[in-house]
């Protein structure tokens, strides 16, 4: 008997026969909570299937298979999913027996309500899955999916190898792609979990999300639904608190209070803290946590304000404690400090330091960071990082912020002086393409949860900070601080890299004119957008610096509108049409 996975052909017809396969397990009833991320996972590896085959061309009978794919490999491995994920096979080969429900209807309507476990339904719709099925002839109806299964009985360990064997087809089959091909297919699944990640506010879900993500090696995002957990977990601790005799009616998985109390960050002793030295910039200082080099961000408080704000500087420190993926640019928080002036976050130095960075020596405060602005400002000679170097820190910087919106954060101080860079004056002329590899964002002191009911907190009067907040951040009426301010601070910061100059040099002129006074209006910085969308964006000066792509990145960064316009899903999607542009450009 032939082989039918040597017989397999790269056809629509067996990619569609796969996806029928993908909705039949993951639409299948009574598997029960313990065992139900698997089929989250499913869902994960579905998805990638599905950008797999758009991208090949096998998504469409109409469509031309890209003549760079080896066909002979694909469609083996077609050919192995097929049979992975057929019914008949999954009872023979892994011993799950899928069965027909008594009385259960001929299908489910493409609006149907979703099953309790298809938390990532919204990553791949109903409505494409059946436009595939019925253009196969699996279906009657493109309204109507195929009759949905119930487990007869799950092995737990056995589903496990199934989706564990389907992870590594689908692997198989993005391993045939070119480089480029699998940065574009993988910043496109990004972009459909982070936005999963956005409209999910369980607890209990963005746990499961969590274990499916980091299952998938999609560690950056897996992070960023345990922080959002956390900071959920969090609310809802303190919801609890002050409404603790109203009884919990929730349905499992909606809410955090079933996920138990959250464990919060430490509250140091001061007395711990030695050496304390203040850096450059007067919001932090360095010093040594029981003899360990740390940097600490000062919040001050009015003594009126602390019993209002210390929950939110408890939260940030957990949070911050709770972050260790590195894309998210972030130091460990390793508790915070309260004194008469406020509060300070505390952070551990990184693990790895410039060779020229000494901490070794307990009995002295260990030298601070540098920060972008201190870099920008060099000169005597000026530091000239190269062009590939700057365009590489804008996307991890871009990176990170999509990171902390997914997570349901928001940042409300990026600038360059909150761009930190471990290293000496020395290393950074000497390589400063190698010390702008390695960027910790700070200024988190200010930070807090995107939500309507947090209060915000107008952050200085400094002219040469306030120049890199959006205007309706600026002044009175003080508005609730949004997603799309942080992405306006990112874009002066993009000006900064184009021009490696300091933006307060950029904008001075414009803000000060001739006036020598140290006061400076507010309006004339809230004339600082509509100066750089002109006279930087508009007149081409940054296309012509670092090319279209950049310019019109900077663009979308700087021209974002008020949430009031703008949902927060616009938003998101416009902050990854950002990574594209910038993905996109190539030195």
């Amino acid at each position: 008997m032939i082989d039918p996975v040597s017989i397999a052909s790269l056809s629509f017809e067996v990619f569609a026969i796969c996806v029928q396969g993908f909705v039949l397990l993951s639409k299948a009833q009574n598997l029960g909570r313990d065992a139900s991320f698997l089929v989250t996972m499913l869902s994960v590896q579905e998805c990638r299937f599905l950008q797999w085959a758009e991208i090949v061309g096998v998504d469409d009978p109409d469509r031309t298979i890209d003549p760079r794919l080896n066909k002979v490999q694909a469609s083996q491995l077609m050919g192995q999913m097929q049979l992975m994920l057929d019914k008949d096979n999954i009872k023979k080969r892994y011993h799950l027996d899928l069965v027909e429900k008594e009385g259960s209807t001929d299908g489910e309507g493409v609006d149907g309500s979703e099953a309790p476990h298809d938390i990532l339904s919204s990553a791949v719709s109903d409505k494409r899955r059946a436009d595939i099925l019925y253009r196969a002839k699996l279906i009657k109806s493109k309204n109507c999916l195929p009759k949905r299964l119930w487990w007869a009985g799950v092995d737990k360990a056995r589903l496990e190898r199934l989706v564990s064997q389907v992870q590594q087809t689908v692997q198989g089959l993005w391993d045939l792609l070119n480089p480029i091909q699998q940065a574009s297919m993988q910043q496109a699944i990004q972009e459909i979990l982070s936005k999963v990640i956005d409209t999910r506010n369980g607890v209990n879900e963005l746990r499961e999300l969590r274990t499916a993500f980091e299952a998938n090696s999609a560690f950056p995002l897996a992070a960023s639904a345990r922080v959002k957990a956390v900071a959920i977990a969090l609310n809802d601790t303190k919801d609890t608190k002050e409404e603790s005799s109203i009884p919990n009616t929730a349905s499992s998985g909606d809410q955090g209070q079933q996920a138990g109390p959250q464990p919060v960050a430490a509250k140091l002793l001061r007395d711990d803290l030695a050496c304390i030295e203040k850096t450059k910039d007067a919001t932090r200082s360095v010093a040594r946590y029981k003899g360990k080099p740390v940097l600490l961000e000062h919040k001050p408080v009015p003594a009126k304000y602390k019993s209002k704000l210390k929950h939110r500087v408890v939260d940030l420190a957990t949070l911050l404690s709770t972050q260790t993926h590195p894309e998210f640019l972030t130091l460990r928080c390793i508790g915070y400090v309260e004194d008469q002036e406020g509060f300070s976050l505390v952070y551990d130095y990184p693990d790895t330091l410039d060779i020229t960075f000494n901490t070794s020596n307990a009995s002295e405060a260990p030298p601070g960071p540098k920060s972008l602005l201190d870099l920008l400002s060099l000169r005597d000679p000026p530091l000239k990082p190269s062009l590939s170097a700057r365009l590489k820190l804008a996307r991890e910087c871009l990176h990170a912020i999509i990171l902390l919106h997914t997570a349901g954060w928001l940042h409300k101080s990026l600038r360059a002086s909150n761009l930190l860079f471990f290293t000496t004056e020395d290393s950074a002329r000497k390589n400063p393409d190698s010390v702008l590899a390695h960027p910790y964002l700070a200024g988190f002191n200010f930070s807090r949860i995107d939500r309507p009911a947090e209060i915000s907190e107008y952050v200085s009067e400094n002219p040469q900070a306030d120049i890199y907040r959006h205007p309706d951040a600026l002044g009175e009426p003080l508005v609730s601080f949004e997603k799309e301010m942080d992405l306006y601070s990112l874009g002066t910061v993009l000006i900064e890299l184009t021009e490696w100059r300091p933006l307060w040099v950029i904008v001075q002129k414009t803000v000060k004119g001739d006036n020598k006074e140290k006061d400076v209006p507010l309006e004339k910085i809230k004339g600082v957008r509509k100066w750089l969308l002109e006279a930087k964006v508009g007149n081409g000066d940054v296309a012509f610096r670092v090319g279209d792509g950049f310019g019109d990145a900077v663009a979308m960064c700087l021209k974002g509108e008020s949430c009031k316009t703008e949902t927060r899903q616009k938003v998101l999607d416009r902050e990854w049409e950002i990574a594209k542009k910038l993905g996109a450009c190539h030195i």
